[in-house]
């Protein structure tokens, strides 16, 4: 990751598994790194290509979107990798105890990491620059909005256009919020941190998006609440998946995938035919496996209207005795109920090959939602779920996991009598 992705050179930092990005540390997540803590930025930062296409069609009519994509990766050829900010802006010395945004404070970084140290003197304690570390409190809403706590509204209460240097003084007795005293050394003011936590005491929320970008921020309703950096309740993902079956799982629609993007360019066959007797649309190796025409056909295939993922799923679980390819992503095998649960289950399928596709929606911060995309949809529970982006795309972030499982069918008169 980058903390910085307006400027080319800002150094890598850390690494998220792109499973993480999905499911725990998407865009407007806040990451805990051994040197720094910063924001996933928003998906309208991130560079995607062709190659980071997951294919779902299904999914992706479910979610009325064009396309998915890997989080992207650093690598050859490749342009950067996860773009972040610096969240929370505002760090503490460990020394002197001064509490400042991160732009007054001494950036050092490296290949793979960076950090901020205190540009004060302290060589009386025995090191000269201190690392400094990110602050513990944020501000967020149910809206999804997060923000830098108000440090310098809180000391001064509101009162006067004080702006002097802070200090944040741990008394160290409980651990608690209480022992927390925020002071101005202009003015002398200070302010426990025992009743940051009370409902109201913050006032309306400011509504900034700070994924989006530093200075972003839209109209808010909701009364802004003071949480823990790194507290559960500061992102609640919202997750949409679904299985590839049937034709969707069939080896050809897998390896048309790279190559989506320079078929979407063809109106029809026959542009298509021409452009690659021409040279001018590239599908690699794929024609020395299938034909032209085959191609085109699995290319142009639709789902049907998906508005339950998991009826369709069910239903291919039905058809065991389907032939398989070798390289199908959905292979499937009955077997024999055991006699010990006769009664009780219909049916059991060994499913020795499956591939799972999950895309993030969008998130949620202060409480958690049902498991939304399984069920029903986010617009029939009307939720406030926060945009990864600065507007809707036209496309999410998503992975594909492989593995194997069973499918258990349980006997229908027994549950009706139960």
């Amino acid at each position: 990751m980058s903390p910085d992705p307006d400027k080319l050179r800002s150094p890598k930092i850390g690494k998220l598994r792109p499973s993480q990005v999905v499911t725990q540390h998407g865009p407007g997540a806040v990451v805990d790194l051994p040197e720094l803590s910063v924001i996933l930025a928003g998906i309208n930062h991130w560079f995607v290509s062709g190659d980071d296409r997951v294919l779902e069609p299904r999914l992706e009519r479910f979610l009325k979107k064009r396309a998915l994509y890997r989080p992207p990766q650093s690598g050859p050829g490749k342009f950067g990798g996860l773009p972040s900010f610096i969240f929370p802006e505002w760090l503490v010395c460990p020394r002197c105890r001064k509490l400042a945004p991160y732009r007054d404070f001494t950036m050092q970084k490296w290949w793979g990491g960076a950090e901020f140290k205190c540009n004060r003197d302290h060589k009386s304690h025995g090191q000269s620059h201190p690392v400094a570390f990110p602050a513990r409190f944020m501000v967020a809403c149910p809206n999804g909005h997060l923000d830098d706590f108000p440090w310098w509204q809180w000391v001064h209460q509101g009162s006067g256009p004080c702006s002097g240097p802070l200090e944040l003084i741990d008394d160290g007795r409980t651990g608690a919020a209480s022992d927390l005293r925020v002071r101005c050394s202009k003015c002398d003011a200070s302010r426990s941190l025992g009743d940051a936590f009370n409902p109201g005491t913050l006032g309306p929320c400011a509504g900034r998006r700070p994924w989006i970008g530093p200075k972003d921020h839209e109209t808010c309703d909701q009364m802004a609440k003071t949480i823990l950096r790194g507290a559960s309740n500061a992102y609640f993902s919202i997750i949409a998946s679904a299985l590839s079956i049937p034709p969707w799982s069939d080896p050809i629609q897998m390896e048309i995938t790279p190559y989506r993007e320079v078929l979407a360019q063809a109106d029809d066959f026959a542009k298509l035919k021409a452009g690659v007797e021409q040279g001018f649309y590239k599908l690699g190796d794929l024609l020395g496996r299938y034909s032209l025409d085959e191609v085109w056909k699995a290319f142009q295939a639709e789902p049907e209207a998906e508005e339950d993922l998991r009826r369709k799923e069910w239903e291919a679980f039905q058809h065991t005795e389907v032939p398989h390819d070798k390289k199908t992503e959905f292979e499937i095998h009955s077997r024999l109920v055991p006699s010990r649960y006769q009664g009780e289950l219909s049916r059991v399928v060994a499913a020795s090959r499956l591939r799972e596709v999950r895309a993030l929606r969008g998130f949620t911060r202060i409480e958690s939602q049902a498991e939304l995309g399984e069920v029903t949809d986010i617009e029939e529970l009307k939720v406030a779920v926060a945009k990864l982006g600065l507007k809707e795309n036209d496309w999410l972030p998503g992975i594909d996991l492989r593995g194997e499982g069973v499918f258990l069918e349980l006997d229908e008169s027994t549950v009706e009598a139960w």
